[in-house]
């Protein structure tokens, strides 16, 4: 794919980052923890983390989505977003980017 071909893998990261947070802005907590996982192991990955203003921003959306989901609801949509290559998670944001996933 583009992202995987290109050297595109820290915007990925970044992309999937801001998704999470927004996601949880919007309530949908479920998406948020499988966004936020995808993220995590893309920075698991490249070992690029996330500047401390922007970790320090990020961090109440998903805090936010752990106390609304359960912490086990949590963990197993992280772990699913954790489990997503590159293309599915993309392809996954592309759809609730565009109202497909609707």
């Amino acid at each position: 794919g583009i992202v995987t071909g290109s050297g595109l893998r820290p915007a990925a990261q970044s992309l999937l980052e801001v998704a999470a947070g927004l996601a949880s802005g919007r309530g949908e907590w479920n998406l948020a923890a499988r966004l936020f996982g995808a993220a995590e192991a893309k920075t698991a990955e490249t070992g690029l983390h996330l500047d401390p203003a922007d970790a320090a921003l990020l961090a109440p959306f998903i805090a936010s989505a752990r106390e609304h989901l359960g912490e086990a609801a949590f963990a197993a949509a992280d772990q699913a977003g954790r489990d997503l290559g590159d293309e599915a998670a993309l392809a996954e944001l592309r759809r609730w980017l565009t109202g497909e996933a609707r």
